[in-house]
């Protein structure tokens, strides 16, 4: 509740319902549901036996089940941009896993599913509020559900810890673009009025952040046309 309640109120948006879920979480609902088809781009191959975490996913169109799905969301090692390419291969998985449910589950057994899913997850939603958002999901088309990642820059600080630091301007625009539920534009005074997702004290952070708008490609991508040729991920060599 608290997260939910930060998101609100520095980006201005409005958030409904969450639902949050672990790994294992994540394992089951993909194995409940047959698990899913995917074209993974590359092998991806990576172990972290502190995390218990163990990558060997090779090239190719497959069936994953639960497992084997964590580990494609999880995969980061050989991206470009670290973090930013996992999110572009997750919006390959969200395609796929959007495509699974179409093709293979009826809407007559969604409640059924919804229910047994339910066990899985923490949430804030109803069983009976789950069951009617899935089957007005159900109905919605590809085409219809898009993906954008907020535009930003890698920074490291001096001890060496990564960030992902936003445009400012940027995430004002998509937020009014994309997000906005209001009637009136979100105003720059009272967009991250705290300054979250900055941070005045440390230079290497607030410049990036405080960047002036840009006309940059917002690579908006409909799922409809989202897979592994679509969603470009450069790779380390």
């Amino acid at each position: 509740e608290n997260f939910v309640s930060m998101v609100e109120s520095n980006l201005c948006v409005q958030i409904d319902n969450y639902i949050c879920m672990d790994t294992a979480g994540f394992r089951d609902i993909i194995n409940a549901l047959g698990g899913l088809d995917i074209d993974v781009p590359f092998d991806m191959e990576y172990e972290d036996p502190e995390q218990n975490l163990y990558i060997h996913l090779k090239a190719g169109p497959q069936h994953l089940n639960g497992e084997e799905a964590e580990q494609f969301v999880r995969f980061r090692k050989a991206y470009v941009t670290g973090d930013i390419g996992r999110i572009s291969a997750q919006k390959i998985f969200l395609t796929a896993l959007a495509n699974q449910i179409k093709e293979n589950l009826s809407i007559g057994v969604i409640a059924e599913t919804v229910q047994v899913l339910m066990n899985y997850v923490t949430t804030d939603l109803s069983v009976l509020d789950a069951v009617y958002y899935a089957k007005e999901a159900y109905n919605v088309p590809l085409s219809s559900i898009r993906y954008v990642t907020m535009p930003g820059m890698g920074v490291r600080s001096p001890s060496g810890a990564s960030f992902y630091v936003i445009y400012r301007a940027n995430a004002l625009h998509i937020v009014n673009k994309y997000l906005n539920v209001f009637t009136d534009d979100i105003s720059d005074g009272i967009f991250d009025s705290r300054n979250v997702f900055g941070n005045v004290g440390v230079s290497y952070i607030d410049e990036v952040y405080q960047t002036p708008y840009q006309d940059l490609d917002e690579e908006v991508l409909s799922a409809e046309d989202v897979d592994k040729d679509s969603v470009y991920i450069p790779i380390i060599e």
